[in-house]
């Protein structure tokens, strides 16, 4: 009988002895003619029964990778590894924002150096400059101070006063200081703005036509360190922020006015925001409103739960 590729045949009175054929054993009685094996099938057996040679000697392993040769640390003035960096690093520190607002914008860092630049743009008459009001205002309640470059919009004029009364609570206007025209340098202007904590500048794109040559980036961001600078763009005809064509992708975050016919229903989204770990579009801020809200899934203008995960 063939079970599984083992053949037994046994004799009641005769001894039984075994072969070690690879990994099938055949169990033969002593003195009998032994099975035949041809191309590792025994004669008899099912066609499936083949052995197997185990006893086959392998080769052990190569073993071709060759040892690591650790490199001398290259000595480059002025240059850390991030071991010796992280000696030296101080505990990161953030803005206090709360509010509505601040959960469109994340938890902001206040960085050792350099600054972090919040950018917006929309086209004309979309409520930018109510935005950047209202943001000053969520500054104040953190307690920081702020220097508002106001060139759009004279402080004394009525379109200003309409704007403050509807957007900084008594308690904040102490914090925010306007200031309405430009000083005869970059560097005069860049003495000034030094001192504050939060930089507001409506429009950048004066400040640019200004200062002919200055940079957005490595003269305004890099210049200053531990700063929450907010500008607003104006866009051209092609719908292009003005100011720089590199400006659009200097932003830490960079929002927009998501215009409806509705002034109401407008609200301000992030096309990039480095501090926010919500999808970018799942979380939007209706400035009528003052409302935080999902423009993805409501319809209807509802607060971002208090517990969201803003940190990133």
């Amino acid at each position: 009988m063939a079970l599984f590729g083992v053949a037994k045949r046994k004799k009641k009175s005769q001894k039984v002895g075994s072969k070690n054929l690879g990994t099938v054993v055949v169990s033969v009685p002593v003195g009998e003619t032994q099975p035949n094996v041809q191309n590792g099938a025994i004669e008899g057996l099912a066609p499936f029964a083949v052995i197997e040679n185990t006893n086959t000697p392998t080769e052990p392993k190569q073993n071709n990778t060759d040892p690591v040769e650790k490199t001398k640390k290259p000595n480059v003035s002025g240059l850390q590894n991030l071991r010796e960096l992280r000696k030296n690093t101080k505990e990161v520190k953030y803005f206090n924002l709360n509010g509505e607002l601040s959960k469109l914008l994340g938890k902001i860092e206040r960085k050792p150096k350099h600054s972090v630049v919040i950018t917006l743009d929309a086209p004309p008459g979309s409520g930018k400059t109510r935005v950047l009001f209202q943001a000053l205002d969520m500054c104040a309640d953190a307690g920081l101070h702020s220097v508002f470059a106001s060139l759009e919009e004279h402080p004394e004029s009525g379109l200003f006063q309409e704007k403050e009364e509807l957007y900084i609570k008594p308690q904040n206007i102490d914090y925010i200081t306007p200031i309405d025209d430009l000083p005869p340098t970059y560097k005069e202007f860049l003495d000034t703005i030094k001192n504050f904590d939060v930089i507001a500048i409506d429009s950048w794109n004066k400040v640019f036509e200004n200062y002919k040559g200055i940079d957005f980036d490595n003269d305004l961001r890099k210049a200053l360190d531990g700063k929450i600078i907010i500008t607003i763009f104006q866009r051209t005809q092609n719908g292009q922020m003005r100011g720089g064509s590199r400006a659009a992708f200097d932003g830490d975050i960079i929002l927009e006015v998501n215009a409806k016919p509705s002034f109401k229903d407008s609200y301000v989204v992030a096309r990039k925001n480095r501090y926010q770990n919500i999808p970018l579009d799942e979380i939007g801020y209706n400035f009528y409103r003052k409302e935080s809200f999902n423009p993805k899934v409501d319809s209807e203008l509802k607060e971002i739960p208090e517990n969201s995960s803003l940190m990133i």
